[in-house]
């Protein structure tokens, strides 16, 4: 490698000839004369066409040689030959190529045909006068000759009077004897690759300690001299990093470390890739009954990632869950009309759509056969990301730091990010803000601001991105109805359906439409979708027409706003005798479990508070906001004497229990999380 030029005499291999420069011609010198070397035939060809061949390695220079010798012509280049620049080496090795190119530089300049001995002792001489070389570097007659032959044969390359200081003082070569070396990688690989901490000092001195203990069993001329500490930094330097690094701090965190993270290249069409997840939000609310604090929220958020736009949330007390997903996901892919009046912003949101994949993590909630029949039947491709690689959907991680520090960090209740950022700030007394009023703080933040904002990843406003691609060639696809779109989120199980129906959660479902079915599917399990905020019904697959049926419960004053988990509580804090159904019974749990969650308001302690919130809100989810619900309930003051259940708590003032969750439920992604007040 070096400067390479069109001049006269210039050789160069192009199209697998070899050519040299005759001459330059005309007034522009923008053409060139060349001789092909073997048959010294002369075309014409102008500069800029060698330049372009040069610039896609169509033309190799021929490496320059002295007047009247045969060229060297290039070899076969080494795939594997390093390229390095001038800075990639020492300094000190720099500054001596630097005083070689000075010293024949004079040398190089001589345009007389054959350089004679005398000038080049002439030029040693004047280099060896003190002012001329002031670090003394050594210089020689037969060093000269040497160092003018590897510049001209590099192109005037300075790299090539760099000293091969790969050679010098036996780099890469231990000047420890075996015994000596034995020990000494012995010692450090016994502590430098503990998961305890220990210095070079450390490892110096119990090193020091087993050659005195070896020292004792040898004789006077063959007792081993303990080495430097540089010699100790030096060996532990060659021990393999990931090695180290997995000593030190595990395997999943050393390949974490190691891990380097590219661009990622997103779609240029909206809804081609969109990313979900949860996080817990930086934000106290309270009771909008009593002004108590509540605890902190779960925001779920989908966002595009070509355009930016947020596409849907869910804001609750529900732990991460299919529940949330399933709103999430509802929200995100139906329209959102009459934003402006409900939460009066100034723009109207105006994404929405089936999105072509869905890239989430490894959560339970995500991995569930759940979202994948969802998923299928709305023709979304599951994109799982690897675990522990939040990199994977960087759009969606980076939403949630910008809501917190853009939004949450600013309304009074924030935790903030940590304890030290939030010093002595009382954010339990500070709270005021109630789930509802967040709720529209949300709405305007990501509107009005988040999505008319210019994104710096971008390179635009997300609002701007949607409406261009709408003026192209995007359509958004939507499903056929928003009780369709209910029933493809909806959660799987399968049962068998009898003379009563379908029993379920100890609810029994039945309508006329269950007999056909029955009699065809002969004893067969039946596959059936539910929405876990309401249980007044479930939608039962029919295989042979293809179409789901929608079987009501039998009791639809007991199930009117009963979520899955409610039903959980109360079976959990009901006893049955097996295989028997008592819905009064039910009843009454719920009305005592009610009552228990309105005589605790007055509980201050966000823990508590958060679990009965839960409840409060559980069973009115945003998907079922348009549908007309019964509010009646069941009074245990009116049941029948004979069907009261002996097996109820006697003691109306037992504390119910919120989290006697079983572990089947509990890997399905509903156990239940307590949320800290004390400790956000």
């Amino acid at each position: 490698m070096g400067n390479y030029r069109f001049s006269l005499g210039t050789q160069f291999i192009w199209k697998d000839r070899v050519y040299r420069v005759q001459r330059i011609l005309g007034e522009t010198q923008q053409k060139v004369l060349l001789e092909e070397v073997i048959t010294e035939l002369e075309v014409e060809r102008p500069i800029e066409v060698l330049v372009d061949a040069l610039f896609h390695g169509e033309l190799e220079f021929v490496q320059k040689t002295r007047i009247n010798q045969e060229p060297k012509l290039p070899s076969t280049p080494n795939p594997e030959e390093r390229i390095i620049d001038l800075s990639d080496f020492p300094q000190r090795f720099v500054e001596i190529a630097r005083f070689r190119l000075q010293a024949i530089t004079p040398i190089l300049q001589n345009e007389s045909t054959e350089r004679k001995k005398s000038l080049f002792e002439q030029q040693v001489k004047l280099v060896q006068i003190p002012k001329n070389n002031p670090k003394g570097y050594k210089i020689s007659i037969r060093s000269v000759y040497r160092w003018v032959k590897d510049y001209e044969k590099s192109g005037n390359d300075i790299r090539s009077l760099i000293p091969n200081y790969g050679n010098c003082g036996g780099t890469g070569k231990s000047r420890l004897d075996n015994r000596l070396q034995n020990i000494t990688n012995a010692v450090i690989k016994e502590y430098e690759l503990k998961r305890e901490k220990f210095t070079i000092d450390d490892i110096l001195v119990l090193l020091a300690a087993r050659i005195n203990e070896e020292n004792r069993f040898n004789s006077t001329d063959k007792q081993m001299i303990l080495p430097s500490r540089a010699t100790i930094a030096n060996r532990i330097k060659t021990l393999d990093i990931l090695d180290r690094l997995v000593a030190k701090n595990g395997r999943r965190k050393a390949k974490q470390m190691l891990r380097q993270s590219g661009k990622t290249e997103y779609p240029e069409l909206p809804l081609a890739r969109v990313e979900i997840d949860h996080t817990r939000t930086d934000l106290f609310v309270v009771d909008e009954k009593d002004g108590l604090p509540l605890g902190r929220p779960t925001l779920s958020y989908i966002i595009d990632t070509a355009t930016r736009y947020p596409l849907g949330y869910y804001l609750g007390f529900e732990p991460p869950s299919y529940y949330a997903v399933m709103e999430c996901l509802y929200n995100a892919i139906l329209p959102k009309p009459n934003i402006k009046e409900i939460y009066g912003t100034e723009h109207e949101w105006i994404a929405c759509g089936i999105p072509n994949t869905l890239v989430t993590d490894q959560g339970k909630e995500f991995v569930s056969k759940d979202l994948s029949d969802a998923c299928e039947s709305l023709g979304i491709a599951l994109d799982k990301a690897p675990i522990k690689t939040p990199e994977f959907k960087a759009t969606v991680e980076r939403g949630f730091g910008t809501f917190n520090t853009g939004l949450f960090h600013k309304l009074p209740g924030s935790t903030f990010s940590n304890f030290i950022e939030r010093g002595d700030y009382n954010s339990i007394d500070k709270a005021c803000i109630s789930l509802q009023d967040l709720e529209k703080i949300l709405n305007l933040y990501i509107i009005d601001n988040y999505a008319e904002k210019w994104h710096s990843g971008l390179r635009g406003i997300p609002a701007r991105r949607w409406e261009q691609a709408l003026q192209t060639n995007f359509f958004p696809c939507y499903p056929k109805d928003s009780k369709t779109l209910r029933i493809l989120l909806g959660r799987i199980e399968y049962r068998v359906i009898n003379r009563y129906g379908i029993g379920f959660m100890r609810i029994q479902y039945n309508c006329p439409d269950l007999s056909y079915l029955r009699n065809k599917l002969n004893g067969e399990k039946v596959k059936f979708k539910y929405h876990p905020g309401d249980l007044s019904k479930i939608f039962v697959l029919d295989p042979f027409e293809k179409k789901y049926i929608e079987v009501p419960a039998l009791d639809q004053e007991y199930t009117s706003n009963l979520s899955f988990w409610k039903q959980k509580i109360i079976l959990k804090n009901t006893q049955f005798e097996i295989d028997q159904i008592d819905q009064v019974a039910l009843g009454k749990t719920l009305q005592k479990i009610q009552n228990f969650v309105d005589e605790t308001r007055s509980y201050k302690k966000g823990r508590t508070r958060s679990k009965y919130a839960r409840w409060d809100r559980s069973g009115y989810p945003k998907s079922l906001s348009d549908e007309k619900r019964p509010s009646k309930r069941i009074d245990p003051a009116t049941a029948p004497n004979n069907q009261r259940s002996s097996a109820l708590p006697q003691n109306d003032r037992e504390i119910i229990d919120f989290t006697r969750i079983n572990s089947q439920e509990a890997e399905q992604g509903w156990k239940i999380v307590e949320n800290n007040s004390q400790n956000p």
